[in-house]
């Protein structure tokens, strides 16, 4: 099983962060997998989600 998962509240769903009371934006955020985020995601005050995509330039060099 993976130690952590990513996690989004779902719209008017405040859940906290794990290393302190603030809540977790509405972007998500990377959680420890244990079975107090997993109750978010049962009750359905959470998805379990992707995160989102880094933007930037891409490390491949052109040729």
């Amino acid at each position: 099983m993976n130690d952590r998962i990513y996690i989004k509240p779902c719209p008017g769903m405040s859940i906290p962060m794990p290393d302190n009371s603030d809540p977790i934006g509405a972007e998500g955020a990377l959680v420890p997998n244990t079975s107090f985020y997993r109750r978010f995601i049962l009750r359905g005050e959470a998805e379990k989600s992707r995160p989102p995509k880094l933007s930037g330039k891409s490390t491949k060099t052109k040729e």
